[in-house]
C-alpha cells in the first residue's frame, strides 16, 4: 500500500515532468494562401496537442467562404498536419504557452 503525502511541494524535476506530459495550446498562422481560402498573413486557426502526439484543429472562420469547424488529428505529432494544411511551409503551428513561443514575423 503505497501513502500518500498531502502538501508536499513538487522537486523541480517533478514540476517539469508533469510539464512536459500536458496539451500544448497553439495557432496557425498562414503567411501566403495558395488556395485563396482562408487567407494570408493571419491567424487561420488554435488548437491543442496532446501528450499522446494527437491533437485537434479549430479552424476559424477568416471569410465568408470558409465556415468554423473542428477537426481531430488521425495522426500523431505536427509533421502529418503540416504536410497537409502547411502550404508547402507557408503555414506554421505557433506554441502559445512556452517561453520561447515564435511570433510570426
Amino acid at each position: 500500500m503505497s501513502t500518500v503525502v498531502k502538501n508536499t511541494p513538487l522537486s523541480a524535476e517533478e514540476h517539469k515532468a508533469i510539464q512536459a506530459s500536458q496539451p500544448r495550446r497553439f495557432i496557425v498562422w498562414r503567411y501566403e494562401d495558395v488556395t485563396g481560402i482562408s487567407g494570408g498573413r493571419m491567424k487561420i486557426a488554435e488548437g491543442a496537442v496532446f501528450s499522446s502526439g494527437y491533437g485537434v484543429t479549430h479552424w476559424l472562420p477568416t471569410n465568408v467562404r470558409n465556415q468554423p469547424k473542428t477537426e481531430t488529428w488521425y495522426n500523431p505529432g505536427v509533421d502529418p498536419f503540416l504536410e497537409i494544411s502547411g502550404h508547402d511551409k507557408r503555414t506554421v503551428i505557433l506554441f502559445i504557452d512556452e517561453d520561447d513561443a515564435p511570433t510570426p514575423a
